[in-house]
């Protein structure tokens, strides 16, 4: 037809089925692209997962039975570059503030809108320095603080069962098990394996040279401890110095004067007081 030959013709009908195919085919392929979440991609509204890589099967599951972690909002630190405030829902780790990763801060919306943010923040920048510079905060700890083992995982002389209760902490999942002076074992634990709840925990000391559980050293009470002040979170020297780096003001203990000396070296000015 039009003057084309039966073979021009059919040419044209395999040419313009062929256009056709790609077309459809090119649309599909951008439709994947964007349709397809990239790795770290997180959108309003969902979580990414990367929060969990750090929790333990079974226990710390069950005490997050209910909870979810879903963003309502995002902000940028104004302290420290290319750090994220996520604003997360109340049930997020039972309220209480966390890091997710070298750059991210979680919070709720009342942490944020409460009188404590300011040094909360502070608080949760110093995880993040710890996250970034594990090496230099370890050899601190060993060298200043008398900390000497550093575990991931529960140690081959950790008491029996143990291991199946220790509550798992996203700022300290680096190494959740630490040993003071060779000998003492700081473990976190679920006060009701039973019925475990996040915030229903407590730190237990086990001398690992009696083979027994027992109260705080006295020597860990006159380095750390301030009267009859210690910090609130024991279990781990990240949160030990978390706590007083974010309220310097507060502690004059041997502990803090090393702190101090060793955030100034690492110059370290983000905090109330620097």
């Amino acid at each position: 037809m039009f003057g084309l030959s039966h073979a021009q013709f059919g040419g044209l009908v395999v040419g313009l089925i062929c256009t056709i195919l790609i077309l459809v085919g090119l649309q599909c392929a951008l439709r994947l692209a964007f349709d397809a979440p990239t790795e770290g991609f997180r959108s309003e509204g969902e979580d990414n997962g990367d929060d969990r890589v750090w929790l333990r099967p079974g226990i710390d599951r069950r005490a997050r039975t209910g909870t979810q972690c879903t963003l309502l909002d995002s902000k940028q630190d104004d302290k420290l570059p290319n750090v994220t405030i996520d604003i997360v829902d109340e049930s997020c780790e039972d309220g209480l503030p966390h890091t997710v990763g070298p750059n991210r801060i979680r919070m709720t919306q009342s942490v944020w809108n409460g009188d404590s943010r300011e040094q909360i923040l502070a608080h949760e920048r110093i995880h993040l320095f710890q996250k970034r510079n594990q090496a230099a905060w370890r050899q601190f700890y060993t060298e200043k603080w008398g900390y000497t083992h550093f575990e991931r995982e529960a140690p081959p002389d950790a008491p029996e069962g143990t291991a199946d209760t220790v509550r798992s902490n996203p700022d300290t999942s680096d190494s959740a098990w630490v040993c003071w002076q060779n000998r003492f074992w700081f473990v976190p634990v679920y006060r009701n394996p039973a019925n475990p709840k996040i915030k229903e925990t407590e730190t237990r000391v086990w001398d690992n040279r009696l083979k027994a559980w027992t109260s705080l050293p006295p020597e860990w009470r006159a380095f750390f401890c301030e009267d009859h002040r210690c910090p609130n979170q024991l279990e781990h020297p990240h949160e030990i110095s978390a706590e007083i780096a974010s309220d310097p003001q507060s502690w004059k203990t041997p502990a803090s004067l090393y702190l101090s000396e060793f955030l100034t070296s690492q110059k370290v000015e983000s905090l109330p007081g620097r």
